[in-house]
């Protein structure tokens, strides 16, 4: 098992501008569905976002983000640079760290697993989830020696995963479905009450 990191430092703007983590899904915040999915997969969990005061009532650690050039915030890779030297901190014999959205209430309960066994195969830098050869860049396991050249990256200018992901040894690793995306994520109203209606 390795560290996790749930990155909730999106603004929500297609669910009415607001913050996804503490919108309400069958009863509770998003944010608990992905705690609950995730915290069992990892040595330890925590949470990066753009402030620490609304995540109190949580007994997980709120790392924020180290790296914020951009006034309207760095995007995802500033939340896994962040995520990357939360692991490289921890006292623990880590190579990686796990990676997934605030928005995510299906997650397979053998993803660090799968991964994992993928990774000691094929000794990448990055695995990204797929799910009928669809990426999902946010949700992936990350290695810690790509502290130095995300943080280079960052600098000058790189904001998207895949600008990055695409200059680096990166494996995919798909989960086939038929009716339910294990990696749906909430983004718009509709999608919650999708989501509503499959919990």
């Amino acid at each position: 098992m390795i560290p996790g990191c749930i990155l909730s430092g999106g603004k929500g703007r297609r669910i009415g501008g607001q913050g996804k983590a503490f919108i309400n899904l069958s009863g509770k915040p998003l944010i608990y569905h992905s705690i609950e999915n995730i915290k069992n997969q990892v040595t330890v969990l925590s949470i990066n976002a753009r402030n620490n005061k609304d995540y109190n009532s949580l007994d997980y650690p709120v790392i924020l983000d180290e790296f914020n050039q951009d006034t309207d915030g760095s995007g995802p890779l500033a939340g896994i640079l962040t995520a990357i030297n939360w692991a490289k901190s921890l006292k623990e014999d880590n190579r990686y760290v796990a990676t997934i959205p605030v928005d995510l209430p299906f997650l397979p309960k053998d993803f660090i697993n799968r991964m994992l066994l993928e990774i000691n195969i094929y000794k990448p830098l990055v695995a990204v989830a797929s799910s009928n050869n669809r990426l999902h860049p946010v949700t992936a396991v990350w290695s810690l020696d790509l502290a130095d050249r995300l943080r280079i990256a960052l600098i000058d200018g790189t904001r998207k995963i895949d600008d990055f992901t695409s200059n680096i040894d990166t494996i995919s690793v798909d989960w086939r479905y038929d009716s339910l995306d294990p990696f749906f994520n909430v983004n718009t109203l509709e999608d919650l009450s999708y989501a509503e209606n499959v919990i």
